[in-house]
C-alpha cells in the first residue's frame, strides 16, 4: 500500500493509503459501476476507481475506519472474485 497523507475539510490531516486490487469478474462497465458503489459505500473510503480493461479496482481509505479485510470482505459479499490485491 502507498501511504498518502490528505487533508481533510476540517484542516485536520488525515493518513490515507492507496490499494490496488485485482477483480476476474468485471466484463462490463455494469459491473465495474457496481463494483465502486459497493467499495465507495464503506466508511473511510475517500476515492474508488475501477479500470474495466485491466480488472483493477484503485481504492483511497484511511485503514483507521476501514480495514484492507473489510475492504476485500466488501467486494467478496457483493459478488466480486478477488485474482490479486497490493
Amino acid at each position: 500500500m502507498k501511504t498518502d497523507i490528505a487533508t481533510a475539510s476540517t484542516g485536520r490531516r488525515s493518513r490515507t493509503v492507496f490499494l490496488t486490487i485485482g477483480i476476474a469478474n468485471v466484463h462490463c462497465s455494469i459491473c465495474a459501476a457496481t463494483l465502486a458503489e459497493v467499495v465507495r459505500g464503506l466508511p473511510g473510503v475517500a476515492r474508488a476507481t475501477v479500470n474495466l480493461a485491466s480488472g483493477l479496482v484503485r481504492v483511497r481509505f484511511d485503514p483507521h475506519v476501514t480495514s484492507e479485510a473489510e475492504l476485500l470482505d466488501a467486494l467478496a459479499n457483493g459478488g466480486f472474485q478477488i485474482s490479486r490485491a497490493g
